[in-house]
């Protein structure tokens, strides 16, 4: 029988809560997700405006006419794209966009549909379905910061990600200024100032060539330079902040939080940082291990002897040495550490993961509504029969005389936090030990099935 292997993965209580919160990771099915209640809402809405008018008479009663926008661009765009949805949201910027649309346009449009009274019961427990289901901005402004880890990870420049032509495949629709400004911005509030100050700068060069005095989203140019300055002061860089603040009060003399804030920094004592910006190591333990293992590769440190083995780390409390694996197994990672173990999986428990991972959760987003109150809401299919068998075989391994004593097996794929899923244990304390994990993405799941696990 063929089997496959398993990553475990060591962390410290701080580093999982801490993660949890920071770093918050969607996946493919997710997005598949989004653009599935996208495409059903552009169906309702049409239908429910069409209503509306007919039921006031062609009046529009509720102000909901000028949502028709947002639903036909909506809707040529689905048009377009057709069968190739799988291709569309393999696109970071295509994310971007689809989450932004939901987040804030058809948060809006469902929120105007529910306090209609032509919004019978079945359709608002629909309405009220999909609402839990799509981003939040808080959300969305995760997914916008993310999009800087193709800069810092992924090998792209900036200007590239601006353009959003990343390998030679573009986008659907390009960034336009507010949606660079957003990630901007996005940058600032996580407190990551390099990225805040080149992204904001681009914008507000911009907003100055072409006489930009305001944004969609209500970011002013005065606003911008502002956030700009804040970054710059932020590393230490005083004298650029004053330039762009003096730079901004050529353009609007009248502006009093500039002359405050320019004020402010003339009488700074510190003396400012000379040269261009870069980009500071995090002061957060937890964000410095996430950079440094998404930055390095992983290289596999194999055992001299032919046998390979690692060094298991006992519970904390216990005052005894390193134990050596009696199985076949590679350290991948030392900080966290994470341990790849060979042949723990057999074919069936493989391609059940598979099916869970990937199938049933890829056909509970599209799958149609049957009654009223059905979900939209991918369902957490953890606690199959064979999930506590291969729990129990895990545990079984002769790793150390010591195991953890809480340990747990946990199918991250819950949400937009993807990873950070709940927490099914029936303690107030969090799960700690090892991690068997996996992310079920589309291309690893279906085009490296020597890896699903």
């Amino acid at each position: 029988m063929k089997y496959y292997n398993v990553i475990f993965v060591m962390w410290v209580t701080s580093f999982v809560n801490s993660v949890r919160v920071e770093h918050s990771l969607s996946t493919y099915v997710n997005f598949e997700k989004y653009f599935g209640i996208e495409e059903e809402l552009i169906t309702l809405a049409d239908l429910f405006l069409k209503h509306e008018l007919r039921s006031h008479e062609g009046e529009d009663v509720h102000k909901i006419l000028n949502m028709t926008s947002t639903i036909d661009d909506a809707k040529d765009l689905h048009r377009e794209i057709g069968l190739s949805y799988r291709d569309y949201i393999k696109h970071p910027v295509n994310t971007f966009l689809l989450a932004k649309r939901l987040a804030t346009k058809w948060r809006e449009i469902i929120n105007r549909l529910l306090e209609s009274s032509s919004c019978v019961k079945d359709l608002r427990v629909k309405l009220q379905n999909m609402e839990d289901a799509i981003p939040e901005k808080v959300d969305f402004k995760k997914i916008a910061y993310s999009l800087t880890n193709l800069n810092l990870y992924g090998g792209f420049s900036l200007d590239e990600i601006i353009k959003g032509n990343l390998n030679g495949y573009a986008p659907k629709q390009a960034f336009s200024l507010e949606d660079i400004s957003d990630i901007g911005h996005a940058s600032y509030d996580r407190e990551d100032y390099y990225y805040a100050y080149k992204i904001l700068s681009y914008v507000y060069d911009r907003m100055k060539s072409n006489r930009i005095n305001e944004l969609e989203n209500g970011i002013t140019i005065g606003n911008q330079a502002s956030r700009l300055s804040s970054a710059c002061y932020k590393m230490g860089h005083i004298d650029k902040a004053k330039a762009v603040l003096s730079e901004l009060l050529k353009i609007d003399s009248k502006n009093k939080i500039a002359k405050r804030n320019l004020e402010y920094y003339i009488a700074v004592t510190k003396k400012s940082k000379t040269g261009e910006p870069k980009r500071k190591r995090s002061t957060r333990k937890s964000q410095r291990y996430f950079e440094e293992m998404c930055r390095s590769q992983i290289k596999e440190m194999l055992s001299k002897s032919t046998r390979l083995e690692c060094l298991y780390f006992p519970h904390r409390k216990q005052d005894v040495p390193y134990q050596k694996s009696r199985v076949k197994a590679e350290v991948l990672h030392r900080t966290p550490l994470i341990i790849k173990f060979y042949d723990v999986v057999d074919n069936d428990t493989a391609k059940a993961v598979a099916f869970m991972a990937y199938k049933q959760m890829s056909e509970s987003n599209i799958i149609g509504y049957k009654s009223s109150i059905q979900s939209v809401a991918v369902k957490d299919r953890t606690y199959w029969k064979w999930v506590p068998k291969l729990q129990t075989k895990i545990l079984g391994l002769k790793m150390s005389k010591f195991p953890p004593k809480l340990t747990s097996f946990m199918v991250n794929e819950v949400g937009i936090d993807g990873y950070a899923a709940r927490n099914n244990s029936k303690t107030k304390y969090p799960p700690v030990g090892m991690y068997v994990t996996f992310v079920s993405m589309k291309d690893l799941l279906l085009q490296n099935n020597e890896n699903i696990i």
